[in-house]
């Protein structure tokens, strides 16, 4: 997660990780940041994804404080539309 803001932002914000495409995919658990982050500080925010007989590619989906939308945030900011962010084509290289 990275703090693209200009204001520091205290440690424990949520991220919530998703199996597919966007929030409507298979939640796969959440994360909170260990610490506070100043403005262009990031930090590595993990979760550990069971594949338990799925096949790759993978896709996964991340939202940061709630995602995107003022209404689900617990930290204000100007840009509530960058909180987040999509990977497709993950590869467990050992599974295929």
């Amino acid at each position: 997660m990275k703090n693209g803001g200009s204001l520091g932002v205290a440690a424990g914000v949520a991220v919530a990780f998703y199996l597919g495409t966007d929030a409507t995919g298979t939640a796969l658990g959440t994360g909170k940041t260990q610490g506070a982050l100043l403005p262009g500080q990031s930090e590595i925010v993990e979760l550990t994804f069971p594949v338990g007989g799925k096949q790759p590619p993978f896709s996964f989906f991340v939202t940061v404080d709630g995602g995107n939308g003022a209404a689900a945030s617990a930290v204000t900011e100007c840009h509530e539309s960058n909180n987040t962010a999509a990977l497709s084509g993950a590869r467990c290289w050992s599974l295929d």
